[in-house]
């Protein structure tokens, strides 16, 4: 479904905002209003909006704002319902990394005290305005194979990070200025939920902005590290983000509300990962058993290898297929279910993973590995064996994001 409604993008200048505020456009907005604090950069965006805009009648207009100052954000949302009448989505794309890299006993007050004012004042700020803008609206309608349905009187999409949801070493000022954001996010989805307004919070990893272009520049490690902790091994591209704010602000979304999404989509996509090198040992370890077969007719030990090797990559497809459905399920029903289940749906797959990274790692730890060179005739086994080594890498990310899962439902209620 197209959001075809009235957009207020803030922080449209450049990034995900940038892209998110485009993406609104293509997809038949009638009109996207591009707020940053760089009025030229926003003004560029808004003209180029007008060359891929799909709407017939479609309006865009470029403001600045500064979300440190709530009468600055109130000034762009009331000049957006003077022009337009109403605003159907907000989008609130605001924020700044952190300025030095520092542990908790050297944290500078002035760093803390910058980022809380952007990364938290900043969200509450435009949430402030938004919400008193929009809640008493109209409801908006989408025609559906089922008929026509409410989608509610707008959708507000926030972005944070990924540390919102999980804090790093050396990073106290902005995890505490993330995590605050996202406190502010969920108590204002709970406060609105009967009035048809729906509040939702997008969490992105690493992705590939000018502020990452940065942080690079100043510190060329980063690379790898996305190499290792980035299940795709790399960062993503704003308008992948882009597509998953669009989708939460639009009708199709219409059914979710005060989910932050990020950690079991992560899951997911580790599962798949995981299900992939799984397939590649499975596909080689098939290669390899006519000469297996053989060994076992003089060897009951071969027979033995043979069949526990099928039956440790056995246990690590339905261990990630189970990841996966439970990732998908508390990412797509979460917030319908109470505190004891999400509390007991991470626990359970905790203990899931945990036993089959076990079972595998006890029987292919040390098979092929330290051994220089390859083997004769051993290259689709030695294949197998690397893909099944990634394959517990994937299940140990797996087993430290669950285990994160279970902490914020027991600390925050998630």
């Amino acid at each position: 479904m197209n959001a075809n409604g009235v957009a207020l993008i803030i922080g449209a200048g450049s990034g995900i905002g940038l892209e998110t505020a485009l993406l609104f456009a293509e997809r038949g907005a009638r009109a996207v209003v591009f707020a940053d604090q760089n009025i030229d950069a926003a003004l560029e965006a808004s003209e180029k909006s007008k060359s891929i805009a799909t709407a017939t009648d479609y309006e865009t207009v470029a403001l600045i704002v500064d979300v440190r100052d709530r009468a600055s954000v109130k000034a762009v949302v009331d000049e957006v319902k003077k022009r337009f009448s109403r605003i159907d989505y907000a989008v609130n794309s605001v924020g700044i990394p952190r300025q030095t890299e520092a542990d908790t006993a050297n944290v500078q007050d002035s760093e803390y005290d910058l980022l809380q004012e952007i990364n938290a004042k900043g969200v509450l700020h435009c949430l402030q305005e938004e919400i008193t803008a929009m809640k008493d609206q109209e409801p908006a309608y989408a025609e559906g194979r089922n008929g026509r349905r409410s989608i509610g009187t707008g959708s507000i999409v926030c972005i944070t990070s990924l540390s919102a949801v999980v804090s790093s070493p050396n990073s106290m000022s902005y995890t505490a200025s993330k995590f605050a954001a996202r406190g502010i996010i969920k108590t204002a989805a709970t406060e609105n939920l009967r009035s048809g307004l729906r509040i939702n919070e997008v969490c992105p990893g690493y992705t590939d902005t000018p502020l990452l272009q940065n942080a690079i520049k100043r510190k060329p490690a980063i690379n790898d590290l996305i190499q290792k902790a980035m299940p795709l091994r790399r960062a993503a591209a704003p308008e992948e983000i882009a597509n998953v704010i669009h989708f939460l602000a639009g009708p199709g979304a219409s059914f979710v509300n005060g989910q932050t999404i990020i950690l079991h989509f992560a899951q997911a996509a580790l599962a798949i990962y995981g299900g992939k090198q799984s397939y590649v040992a499975i596909t080689n370890l098939r290669k390899y058993e006519n000469a297996t077969k053989k060994l076992a007719k003089v060897s009951s030990e071969a027979e033995r290898q043979r069949q526990k090797t099928y039956a440790t990559q056995t246990t690590g497809v339905i261990t990630l297929f189970f990841s996966f459905f439970m990732s998908v399920l508390l990412a797509r029903e979460g917030s319908t279910y109470g505190f004891l289940p999400r509390l007991l749906a991470p626990a359970v797959t905790i203990t899931a993973v945990f036993f089959a990274r076990e079972h595998i790692r006890g029987f292919w730890a040390g098979k092929t590995s330290g051994i220089k060179g390859s083997l004769p005739k051993m290259g689709n086994y030695e294949e197998a064996e690397k893909s099944t080594h990634e394959l517990m890498n994937v299940l140990d990310l797996l087993m430290f994001s669950w285990i994160g899962t279970l902490v914020a439902a027991i600390i925050i209620g998630y």
